[in-house]
């Protein structure tokens, strides 16, 4: 990110910039918070004739009006220059609370542009806010990108994906495996780890909500069920057998995994049961199969919308 007048040592000064955005996203729409303008330097450049490199030119930031206000509200700043100054010191670290709080204030008043397929053609230098507005297929997320061109002709930029993991094992003498011989009758105990996102900060709740199919061989220990949240025991979530999606045994239910918690993107959350084998169950191959996903919150920005991973 880069603020006030500048110089740039480009090729050539460039007017508009093709931004391609590298992500799962089927749409994204960019608030250009800035404008970049670029002129001509007074004086003699020591060019012949009417030819200018790119050093001879100044890149000068403006905030754009529309969005003077939430600028303000956002850096705390008074006016323009303290603005522009502001966005050019913000720290790497904190490029994610900006962009938070500037969607906060921004969402409501239109966006600048709309990215055909995921390039915005033609785009006014400057500094944007890129919203992806449409998620792709499940599992997906809303992301938010800080996006400064800087006089660039071309710009790809990677998306960050908030997007938790599920892995599902049978536990057999101790050991997670994906597959083991067992009996009518026999206790067959299973175990599922999901995992966080890289942006769970950027949410106020998160829900979190494990599903699971098992076969007609398999019937549950609902009395067997414990959940750990990075190693201690959890008693804030539910257990749902009835009313269920077609195709669904149970769900384990956190309407709000973060309530009276720290969880950050290292957090892992463990389930664990037992089911037994019943005389339903089917004998060799493909024996008696169950799956897992995990449903979770998709967008910090609105509570409610979820995406779920694939069958494990």
């Amino acid at each position: 990110m880069l603020a006030g007048v500048m110089s740039a040592c480009l090729s050539a000064p460039a007017f508009a910039a093709d931004i391609t955005i590298n992500g799962q996203g089927e749409k994204f729409e960019a608030y250009q918070l800035l404008s970049l303008t670029t002129s001509l330097k007074t004086g003699d450049h020591g060019h012949e004739g009417d030819t200018h490199g790119a050093s001879c030119y100044n890149y000068s930031y403006t905030v754009n009006e529309k969005y003077r206000d939430a600028l303000k509200a956002v850096t705390g700043e008074a006016d323009d220059a303290g603005i522009v100054s502001h966005i050019g010191e913000t720290s790497a670290g904190s490029v994610r609370a900006f962009a938070d709080s500037m969607y906060a204030q921004v969402k409501n008043l239109g966006t600048d542009e709309t990215a055909s397929g995921k390039t915005f053609s033609n785009a006014g230098q400057g500094y944007y806010l890129i919203v992806e507005s449409q998620n792709a297929a499940d599992p997906d997320s809303v992301s938010l990108v800080m996006l400064d061109t800087a006089g660039q002709e071309t710009v790809t930029v990677d998306t960050k994906e908030g997007v938790p993991t599920l892995e599902k094992k049978i536990v057999d003498a101790g050991s997670d495996v994906d597959a083991a011989d067992y009996a009518i009758g026999d206790t067959v105990s299973f175990k599922l780890t999901g995992t966080m996102p890289d942006n769970i900060d950027g949410y106020k709740t998160y829900k979190y909500i494990f599903h699971d199919s098992l076969s007609s061989g398999l019937s549950l220990k609902a009395d067997s069920i414990k959940v750990t949240v990075d190693g201690a025991a959890a008693s804030d979530y539910s257990v749902k057998t009835e009313g269920l999606d077609e195709g669904y045994s149970f769900e384990i239910v956190f309407d709000d995994i973060k309530a009276g918690r720290s969880i950050t993107k290292d957090t892992k959350v463990i389930v664990t049961y037992d089911a037994e084998l019943t005389a339903a169950a089917d004998i060799g191959n493909p024996g008696n199969p169950n799956t897992a996903r995990l449903e979770f919150s998709n967008d910090p920005y609105t509570e409610g919308d979820t995406s779920t991973t694939p069958g494990q």
